[in-house]
């Protein structure tokens, strides 16, 4: 992902992009973004887990260099108490995420929180690092969580990763059960 610090401002260019300020350390490798409900919750807790507890594969971690473990998961029952606005914990947590991964169904569009926190994280010119994870529906004609990702800026930024959930996983990845 491109250093925000090294992009340029809006206004000094006249680029359509939106203005960004400069990144803080990151201190959390992914921020997870769902609607609070179940299953919506149960997927959220079960891949703060996946991805708190995975093993990079040595052979990655010796061609690639990576570090052996993904890092820290910022989930926010986990790390802060309910409020009623995208309170400053919520803003430093998505500033200090490398990558926002939203839990995608057919309820997430009724969850005002899910759409703040992308469009937070788009503010700060960082949508290229916005992940989808599709748990139910079909997005080509059930778009779901999918509407909160939905962007008008760069093509590139208009949608984002995604990956599918099933019900089906292997022993080492079980996914909650729908």
């Amino acid at each position: 992902m491109a250093n925000n610090a090294d992009t340029a401002f809006a206004s000094d260019t006249g680029n359509s992009r939106p203005a960004v300020a400069p990144r803080v350390p990151v201190e959390f490798a992914v921020f997870i973004s769902y609607r609070h409900v179940e299953p919506d919750r149960n997927w959220a807790k079960w891949l703060h887990s996946a991805l708190e507890n995975y093993r990079v594969p040595r052979r990655l971690t010796h061609e690639r260099g990576l570090p052996r473990r993904i890092g820290r998961v910022f989930r926010d029952e986990e790390e802060l108490a309910a409020s009623s606005d995208l309170s400053a914990g919520i803003r430093e947590a998505l500033d200090r995420s490398e990558h926002l991964i939203v839990v995608c169904s057919p309820r997430t569009p009724s969850s005002q929180w899910v759409g703040a926190e992308v469009d937070y994280f788009r503010q700060q010119g960082r949508g290229d690092a916005i992940l989808a994870l599709l748990i139910e529906g079909v997005r080509a004609r059930d778009p779901g969580g999918a509407k909160a990702l939905r962007h008008r800026g760069p093509k590139r930024e208009r949608q984002p990763r995604a990956a599918r959930g099933s019900a089906r996983a292997t022993s080492e990845t079980r996914s909650p059960a729908v």
